[in-house]
């Protein structure tokens, strides 16, 4: 695997025993019950679970010339999960290789991707089984932040063509013990689903959304699987949707068991038809967490469905009734600005093409000295029908009538917009479903004056942003001539815009880890080159805030730069201030193909949404030995 910015889970959770977790609590709690965090286990700690509650795994057979077989296994209750320090884990199972009984193997280490069928970051990492089969192991513990459990998939590599390749889900923890679980009312659990499916359509992977609501009273469970989506990998762009899943069962102490049912039918696998059974455990102090397994078989499709899902307590520490409007629901020409670094910011791309060719790539708001100079704010401006206009001074002027000060406008039409071409594919610089529009500048007060092409690359909606946007834009290249030559100049900016939570919703105590996504663009100078290279960049998103402290930690992880090109993560780390925060940004993790050590810079942005859902920013660095200047924008959601 690629993605080359290794993150150790357990051993960087955020939180110990000395330090203490979020706890979030019960209504009818009195004195809970402690659960230590996974992060305090001892090393070694087998991490285990009854049958079809933890543990399920299948063989898939892939024979030329015969039908697609996947066939359930039965013997998954000797699996095991087991912790090691630096985050490393164990994972025992007789069905890792499935001719050589039980087998054992050891991940090493995490490395963080984008997995567009979860419209999140996953964790992944390969190692060599006892028996020597090749498994690949990803994990969904961080994305949601769970500290006391974790669940995912695993697969073995089938060897050749006829030799069949395993795949298991997990799902393990510290349990909630049962004198610790509520004992009245209802609690709604929300997270994330991994898992498998093979039908007489094809096999492949999914990610979902979990929901479950547990009711005390009554020790019943409901849930379902939610806005499934199937690839052929969790690298590659997902194929269509899978029908959703439904759960229903009942509670018997920690621990939970049911029936589940398909949905209506999905685009890509349709499971119609299939049922099965789930099973799982609560987790945490007071139940904080929940996570369990799950198969369905049958259907007119012949369907075989296993995974493993994780969820946490919906929780909020100052939950105000106040309504903040949707990005959607907005009245026609609602504009949203924000100061230059915290919502918008942008550079210039200059070719010189008078003698020896040479490229650069500036930010905008300095001088050539470095000084900053003051630039007038953009705005991101909503209409009817899924219109949307920027309007920016930084996009090029080529007239002597204008000042660097002027502002341009452009507006998209929402109908105009489509997936990006290069934001198919897992190689791809531009996140996963990426979509764009290109529409003609204009000059308030020039109607004369022609306006230059400019393409707009929208990211938060794929990311399920529903109360704000962020992105980039980039304009065409205009043919500048001057006394001391001619020159090629071009534009880029980034932006990161919303409704903003109003100050009296936002929180006060607890954390918030928020996940999603980031494009950019960066310029570097290779060592042998004496022009700059300018391309796009993505990345995961992951940022914790800790609303009691004010501190806002976390990066873009994941970073590459163009399909063959991974970057160093970019870590931000800030202070909270009302609805907004703004922090310094630095280089951490492996250097990949290239190195952006001792690059430096800020990031800004804000909360959106009702209790601070939301959060979109932009960033900026420059610096190092390779001449490099980096913009982006990020989007995430709790």
């Amino acid at each position: 695997m690629r993605g080359r910015s290794m993150r150790l889970l357990l051993g960087a959770s955020l939180c110990t025993l000395a330090s203490g977790c979020v706890v979030k609590t019960h209504h009818d709690a009195t004195q809970p019950v402690t659960t230590p965090p996974l992060v305090s286990n001892p090393p070694g700690t087998t991490l285990n679970a009854a049958a079809n509650s933890g543990f399920l795994s299948a063989t898939l057979t892939s024979t030329l010339g015969a039908p697609l077989a996947f066939t359930l296994d039965q013997q998954s209750q000797n699996a095991a999960i087991t912790q090691y320090t630096n985050g490393n884990i164990g994972l025992a199972a007789p069905d890792i290789s499935p001719t050589k009984g039980q087998d054992q193997v050891t991940f090493t280490g995490f490395f963080t991707q984008e997995t567009p069928v979860q419209a999140a970051g996953g964790d992944f990492a390969t190692g060599t089984s006892a028996a020597g089969a090749s498994v690949t192991l990803y994990r969904g513990q961080r994305t949601l932040d769970l500290q006391y459990s974790d669940f995912g998939i695993w697969k073995s590599s089938a060897t050749n063509t006829s030799s069949p390749q395993v795949l298991g889900v997990y799902a393990v923890g510290n349990t909630t013990p049962n004198g610790g679980l509520p004992k009245s009312g209802s609690e709604v659990f929300t997270g994330n689903a991994l898992g498998t499916i093979a039908t007489k359509q094809g096999s492949g992977v999914f990610g979902g959304l979990a929901s479950l609501t547990a009711n005390f009273a009554n020790n019943q469970l409901t849930g379902t699987i939610g806005d499934v989506r199937a690839g052929s990998s969790f690298t590659a762009l997902p194929a269509g949707s899978v029908n959703s899943i439904n759960l229903s069962g009942s509670l018997n102490g920690n621990s939970f068991s049911g029936q589940t049912s398909a949905g209506s039918a999905g685009t890509a696998f349709d499971i119609s038809g299939a049922t099965g059974s789930f099973g799982g455990n609560f987790y945490g102090t007071n139940a904080t967490e929940a996570v369990g397994v799950f198969s369905l078989a049958g259907g007119a499709n012949q369907a075989q469905v296993i995974g493993s899902f994780g969820a946490t307590q919906s929780f909020a520490s100052n939950d105000v009734s106040t309504t903040v409007p949707q990005l959607s629901a907005l009245s026609n020409g609602t504009p949203l600005t924000a100061t230059f670094g915290s919502g918008f910011v942008s550079a210039t791309k200059t070719v010189t093409t008078t003698g020896t060719i040479q490229t650069t790539l500036a930010l905008d708001g300095t001088t050539t000295t470095g000084a900053a100079v003051n630039v007038p704010p953009a705005n991101f401006v909503y209409y009817s029908n899924g219109n949307v206009g920027l309007q920016a001074p930084d996009i090029p002027y080529f007239s002597p009538l204008l000042t660097a000060s002027t502002t341009q406008s452009v507006q998209f039409a929402g109908s105009s917009f489509t997936q990006a071409p290069n934001a198919t594919a897992a190689t791809t610089s531009l996140p996963f479903g990426t979509t764009q529009a290109s529409a003609v500048s204009s000059v308030p007060g020039f109607p004369s004056i022609a306006g230059d092409q400019v393409t707009l690359y929208r990211v938060g909606g794929n990311v399920g942003l529903q109360y704000s946007d962020f992105g980039e834009w980039a304009t065409g290249q205009q043919t500048v001539t001057a006394a001391t030559g001619t020159t090629l100049v071009s534009s880029y900016g980034v932006y990161g815009v919303g409704v903003a939570t109003p100050t009296a919703q936002m929180p006060t105590t607890g954390t918030a880890l928020y996940t999603g996504s980031a494009i950019g663009v960066l310029g570097y100078k290779p060592a042998t080159a004496t022009s700059t290279v300018v391309t796009n960049i993505t990345g995961v998103t992951e940022l914790t805030a800790n609303f009691a402290s004010g501190a806002l930690t976390g990066g873009i992880y994941g970073v590459r730069a163009s399909p063959a090109y991974y970057v160093n993560d970019i870590l931000l780390t800030g202070t909270i201030k009302g609805n907004g925060f703004s922090g310094g940004a630095t280089v951490g993790g492996y250097a990949g193909s290239i190195d952006l050590t001792g690059v430096t810079g800020t990031f800004g942005g804000g909360f959106y949404g009702p209790n601070a859902k939301e959060i979109t920013g932009t960033f900026s660095l420059s610096g190092g030995t390779n001449g490099v200047t980096v913009i982006g924008a990020f989007g995430a959601h709790k």
